[in-house]
């Protein structure tokens, strides 16, 4: 439980000094994923998310949809507390 707490802490506090900025290619496609996810309901890379632009018109989860899924509630806070902040 402890373990737990301590890693609930870390990654609060990655959060929180996050700046918004994906430098892998995987990373700015996964977000762009998760975020068409919860705005249109497709697995297709799409939008401006964190300057992604889509470079594969399939869907990206051939390699790997966890990120995406785990993205989605936070995309989801984003939107809701600043939309024009979440490009």
């Amino acid at each position: 439980m402890l373990l737990g707490l301590v890693a609930l802490g870390v990654l609060a506090l990655y959060l929180a000094i996050e700046r918004g900025t994906v430098n892998s290619w995987d990373g700015l496609a996964m977000a762009s994923v998760a975020r068409n996810l919860l705005q249109h309901g497709s697995l297709k890379e799409c939008c401006n998310a964190f300057g992604a632009y889509p470079r594969d018109p399939g869907p990206y989860a051939k390699s790997g949809i966890g990120y995406s899924l785990a993205l989605v509630p936070l995309w989801h806070f984003q939107l809701r507390s600043d939309p024009k902040g979440a490009i």
